[in-house]
């Protein structure tokens, strides 16, 4: 009997499938189906300038920070939309501060985020969705202050926000 499965994969997460009642020589195939992919952000020569930041407009949301509290060998996952609102299309890239340095984290962008899209009636903002992640090891331990902005096409860094904020806060421990 062959069975399917389909599984969404997330660039920078390890997924562990476990099978039951298999036999030795049943195996599992990985293939990839789809045709379009979110696009990883090239941040080359991007450096996060003050002077050029527009906090007057807003360009997003940090949806996720997963966990906010946690240990030095955790990985701290974040994600959320972010867009060129006077262009009316997903941002070009997602710089991340911490503590008021710019942090290179691997961030992925381009997901589908037909929820903004719509909100905006907008199809261009479809695919405004980003995902990214960082061992909390880079931050090391205590409370951390995390700033995501939007690198737009003009040049401007417009800071994402998070529930009613500008910057979420992180704590690691041992």
């Amino acid at each position: 009997m062959k069975r399917t499965m389909v599984l969404t994969l997330f660039v920078g997460f390890v997924f562990l499938l476990q099978l039951s009642g298999c036999k030795e020589k049943q195996g599992i195939t990985v293939k990839d189906v789809k045709q379009e992919t979110p696009n990883m952000a090239s941040l080359e020569g991007v450096v996060f300038d003050q002077s050029k930041v527009d906090s007057k407009i807003s360009a997003g949301f940090l949806d996720v920070i997963e966990p906010q509290k946690t240990t030095l060998d955790a990985h701290i996952h974040i994600g959320g939309w972010a867009a060129d609102f006077k262009k009316m299309t997903p941002a070009k890239a997602i710089i991340v501060m911490i503590d008021g340095k710019q942090t290179p984290v691997p961030i992925t962008i381009g997901f589908l985020r037909e929820d903004v899209a719509k909100a905006y009636k907008n199809n261009n903002l479809s695919k405004s969705g980003w995902d990214g992640g960082f061992n909390a090891n880079i931050v090391g331990k205590g409370k951390h202050k995390l700033e995501i902005y939007a690198f737009t096409d003009n040049g401007k860094f417009v800071p994402l926000e998070y529930k009613e904020n500008r910057f979420a806060e992180i704590e690691v421990t041992e």
